[in-house]
């Protein structure tokens, strides 16, 4: 692996690497305190991170590449832990969610320690979360949400089957895949039953999401299957109307005490069989809920397949009654009178027996006729479907009516909050935005609504960018305080960590320079820390990173100087390593050297040294003498007073 890279890898919070560190050499030597086997200490060269992927409650997230199996991976760091046994409890969670092998669940595919750090590696899942879709979308249809109910709830079936509680369940812990499939994650905090295996049960501690915690998560008490069945009602609440179940104020107390408002209130076109259901997961006692994801999930099913049947027959009902059956009795009247006529007046035998009838009831010609009466004619018939065909019209514009005027209300909204740079307000301005695009698909109201969500994302580009720039400037502010107050150490890991921001953020790049004038002074003040130690090969090095920096800045008289002291500084490094092998030789080069010698004071001890070989006392006591009255480093005084006490009064 080059150095870049181990330079990416030192970036995961260097600081907690060197807290673990006799952590991880005791856990080597002497194993876990349960007595099971030493976790893998993984070699430097097995990962390579490539991307900061997130940060959530239970720890950070990269995307590397694994260099052994040759396949990329996202790698969950934990956040800080105190000891060797909370470590080891993490794993321990991890390797036990590592038998959970569902589709709709994240691969989990090692655990270890990794450059001092725990970590865990698991299946890398190109897509976004439910999160990142509510902020986009505000909030999702029932027919979607039927369909990632019914993969989470499988997804939950299975990990309760195998003893696994996710404890945290919430939209930011679903991922979308680009297939579409939903993975379940983050068993960071899962609670593992003491009735499964010969596994202890870790100790129970409070955790999780306060909008998404069930009441007996808020009481301290242990957690199980119908927890998450709390926190699946609480997601459900939000991806149908995107809202939380309560508000962010006193949360705690609405948990405990408060009951939802109803989801109908806030999405309409939920069915109200749907919100009975959803409601039912919201109960404070848990065993007035759902008791298993498996009687939720049919619950679900059956209704939504009640739901397309009921449909169905409401539809039916509002065609009308069934069609009425035609008038067979009247047209067979129509065609028997028909015949008879036609018998009276075209048959001869019938015109005989029409003619003796008009005479019997006194019906001839000499009796004026009375007028013929045509029955009117019936109303045509009106066929159902056509009436059914014009409601549904009459219903369809009606909706589009509605659908407009949603828009334009959105709209208008979204134009009031032009002027908000905050997070809320650009967030709301694109929400309201997209909402009125939707509504308004086709109109030329619709372009203007998508030229403010696209102003909107350039507005909320921008304000990230200007965050990311404030977060590196005070840390730059931070390692240069660190440095003015001596603390060098707590300086070089806030510079190292300014660095892995500007690598991995585009929007840092023109800031090399900040990040140099940061730098110099660190390097300035190693090099003075090494020249009070006498340790001239060091100061060598700080030497020359100072000089490098300086002709970075165009500051070339000061690197030039810098230049000249490394060389010194070179000459001194080799006269040292040579003082008690060839003292005349060494004390020859340092008297032409007197410009040094008062540069770097601490170069007296290398004279000393090498005039106590002599046996030049005197000259060996002038040097000490010189060397103690530049105020050295601690140990290096002590040699020098040692070394005086060996020397004769003279």
């Amino acid at each position: 692996m080059t150095s870049g890279d181990d330079d990416k890898t030192r970036r995961i919070d260097t600081r907690a690497e060197r807290e673990l560190e006799p952590t991880i050499a005791s856990t080597r030597a002497e194993g876990t305190g349960n007595g099971s086997s030493t976790e893998v200490n993984q070699p430097a060269d097995r990962f390579t991170l490539t991307q900061v992927l997130g940060e959530g409650t239970q720890g950070e997230v990269c995307k590397a590449f694994d260099n052994l199996l040759h396949r990329h991976v996202a790698i969950k760091f934990p956040h800080r832990v105190d000891d060797d046994r909370v470590a080891q409890d993490i794993l321990s969670e991890a390797r036990k969610a590592a038998r959970l092998n569902h589709p709709n669940v994240v691969t989990i595919y090692e655990v270890g320690f990794w450059k001092g750090r725990p970590f865990i590696a698991m299946e890398l899942v190109e897509g976004v979360s439910l999160s990142t879709i509510l902020k986009e979308c505000g909030r999702i249809s029932v027919d979607r949400y039927l369909q990632y109910a019914r993969q989470i709830l499988k997804a939950l079936g299975a990990a309760h089957r195998s003893g696994l509680i996710h404890r945290d369940l919430k939209p930011h812990n679903v991922l979308l895949s680009a297939e579409g499939t939903l993975k379940l994650t983050d068993f960071g905090v899962a609670h593992v039953g003491s009735g499964v295996g010969a596994d202890k049960t870790v100790q129970f501690k409070i955790a999780g999401t306060p909008a998404y915690m069930a009441p007996e998560q808020w009481s301290g008490l242990t957690p199980d299957a119908r927890s998450d069945i709390y926190a699946f009602g609480c997601m459900s609440f939000k991806l149908l109307t995107g809202h939380n179940v309560f508000p962010a104020e006193d949360t705690m107390r609405h948990h405990l005490e408060s009951k939802p408002r109803s989801i109908r209130t806030l999405a309409p076109n939920v069915p109200e069989a749907l919100e009975r259901i959803l409601m039912r997961c919201l109960e404070k006692r848990p065993e007035d809920r759902w008791q298993s994801s498996k009687d939720l999930l049919e619950a679900i099913e059956g209704a939504a397949t009640k739901g397309k049947s009921g449909s169905a027959g409401y539809q039916a009902g509002e065609t009308g009654s069934p069609r009425k059956r035609q008038p067979v009795l009247l047209y067979l009247l129509v065609l028997v009178l028909a015949g008879a006529a036609g018998f009276l007046y075209l048959v001869p035998s019938g015109k005989e027996l029409r003619a003796r009838l008009e005479a019997k009831f006194g019906l001839g010609d000499e009796k004026p006729r009375k007028p013929e009466v045509r029955p009117e004619p019936e109303p045509p018939e009106v066929d159902p479907r056509d009436e059914e065909r014009r409601l549904e019209a009459e219903r369809l514009e009606a909706e589009r009516e509605r659908l407009r005027q949603e828009g334009m209300q959105a709209l208008a909204a979204a134009r009031d909050l032009a002027g908000s740079m905050d997070v809320l307000g650009i967030d709301e301005r694109i929400r309201l935005a997209t909402m009125a695009a939707d509504r308004l698909a086709g109109s030329p109201e619709a372009d203007e609504a998508r030229r403010i969500v696209s102003a909107g994302n350039e507005d909320r580009a921008k304000l990230t960018e200007n965050k990311k720039i404030e977060a590196f400037t005070a840390l730059l502010d931070r390692a240069r305080k660190e440095v003015d107050d001596g603390r060098l150490d707590a300086a070089a890991d806030t510079i190292r960590e300014a660095e892995m921001q500007k690598e991995v953020e585009p929007v840092l790049a023109k800031y090399g320079k900040d990040l140099a004038l940061a730098r110099l002074p660190l390097a300035q003040g190693r090099l003075r820390e090494s020249l009070r130690a006498a340790r001239f090969g060091e100061a060598r090095r700080h030497c020359s990173e100072a000089a490098k920096l300086l002709d970075s800045l165009g500051r070339s008289a000061d690197r030039d100087e810098q230049l000249r002291d490394e060389r010194s500084l070179q000459v001194l490094d080799q006269l040292d390593r040579n003082s008690i092998e060839q003292p005349r030789f060494v004390v020859v080069t340092l008297d032409g050297l007197d410009r040094d010698l008062e540069r770097f004071p601490t170069a007296h001890l290398i004279e000393a040294r090498a005039w106590l070989s002599l046996g030049g006392h005197a000259r060996c006591r002038t040097a000490l003498e010189a060397l103690l009255a530049a105020a050295p480093d601690p140990e290096i005084e002590t040699e020098a007073r040692a070394m005086l006490s060996q020397l004769p009064r003279n």
